[in-house]
């Protein structure tokens, strides 16, 4: 007697599910990558022009 492990109905459930999943993961991972490294230097650019202010206020002190 031969054991079905999956129909043909979950068969295609599946893989249809892994058809979504995987380009979705792919574009997740880019897409991350791309935000954090912008973060990243937006947050450098504002950092810097706060100390070149503080800067500025302190030369304008003294």
């Amino acid at each position: 007697m031969e054991v079905k492990w999956f129909s043909v109905k979950k068969k295609l459930i599946l893989f249809s599910f892994l058809l979504l999943l995987i380009p979705i993961s792919i574009i997740m991972f880019f897409a991350n990558g791309k935000v954090r490294e912008t973060t990243e230097r937006e947050y450098i650019n504002s950092s810097m022009r706060e100390i070149e202010k503080v800067d500025n206020a302190i030369s304008l002190y003294f």
